[in-house]
């Protein structure tokens, strides 16, 4: 994690050597910042939420394995939303819900969490305008809830392991 400036009251020492800290990181509202970079961050004790920050133009946790809490990233209700990136390429459990939803910026057509083997909640992405393609490939297990995937792009393709095992909808094509 790295703090915005000198006076940022982000500190660096919550996170250890692992790269684990053992709180929730929501981003709420915010205006301001345009990339959220949390490199370092391996192992998140709590939830990470993106929500209501319109102005947000990527959420980057490249480095991120495992969430104990959920994570959720909610575009701008009633605003078009500036998201344009979302990468968690090495994201594998998540212990509570996983969601995106709502993005509606022009350049956010991909989705690629093909790490993801568990989530311990729902699995929901949907009302993602644009969204051309969702990777989901070592997902497994959708143990607290539905799996549901509608609503995006009408030309969505969804990569995904036949043997998912949850109980929803899905509207795209499914491949594998």
């Amino acid at each position: 994690l790295i703090p915005a400036d000198s006076s940022s009251t982000c500190d660096s020492t919550l996170l250890d050597s692992d790269g684990f800290l053992d709180e929730n990181i929501i981003i709420d509202g915010n205006t301001f910042v345009r990339s959220n970079d949390l490199r370092g961050l391996r192992r998140l004790g709590g939830e990470l939420v993106l929500r209501d920050s319109r102005f947000v133009t990527k959420l980057e946790a490249v480095e991120l394995v495992e969430t104990t809490g959920g994570v959720r990233i909610e575009g701008a209700i009633g605003a078009d939303d500036f998201t344009q990136t979302i990468e968690m390429p090495m994201l594998r459990v998540v212990g509570g819900s996983f969601a995106v939803v709502g993005q509606t910026h022009v350049s956010f057509t991909a989705l690629d969490v093909s790490s993801l083997e568990s989530v311990n909640g729902f699995f929901n992405v949907s009302g993602n305008s644009n969204l051309k393609s969702l990777n989901v490939t070592s997902l497994h297990a959708v143990a607290g809830g539905e799996l549901q995937i509608n609503d995006n792009h009408a030309e969505l393709a969804v990569r995904a392991n036949c043997g998912v095992e949850a109980e929803g909808l899905v509207n795209g094509v499914v491949t594998d």
